[in-house]
């Protein structure tokens, strides 16, 4: 609303990487949209389910790599107990979580916006004969 007030005074259209800023942000804005709806309207588990999960997966032989890998990597086969507490923890899983999120919410913006303000752009070059900005 301000921004299309000062537009206005000024009587000056947005630049191409201005429009293109906008485009991401709002399609950004839009992932946490839908990603959120999605995430507050699925299932929870409940504790004792998560409890149980974790336990069926600790119960599980470790994973051994091939003698090729250890041959080339030998630091690879000792697993360092500070990294296997590291990973074992719930507040490095936390951080994964979030950090994957905002890995997710940027490349869906930048995709969509991207891709949105493209299509933008083709369409009025087609309709005008000229860029947008």
């Amino acid at each position: 609303m301000v921004r299309a007030a000062l537009r206005k005074s000024h009587d000056r259209r947005p630049s191409r990487i201005a429009s293109l800023f906008g485009a991401i942000t709002a399609s950004s804005v839009l992932t946490v949209l839908v990603w959120g709806a999605i995430f507050a309207l699925a299932p929870r588990p409940t504790q004792q389910e998560l409890q149980s999960a974790v336990e069926q997966s600790q119960r599980q032989p470790a994973v051994k790599l091939p003698a090729w890998y250890t041959k080339a990597f030998p630091q690879a086969a000792h697993a360092d107990s500070a990294s296997r507490k590291m990973i074992e923890s719930p507040g490095f899983i936390k951080l994964a979580l979030v950090l994957g999120a905002v890995t997710m919410v940027v490349f869906f913006g930048v995709l969509g916006g991207g891709m949105g303000w493209a299509t933008y752009a083709l369409l009025h070059v087609a309709r005008a004969g000229r860029g947008p900005g």
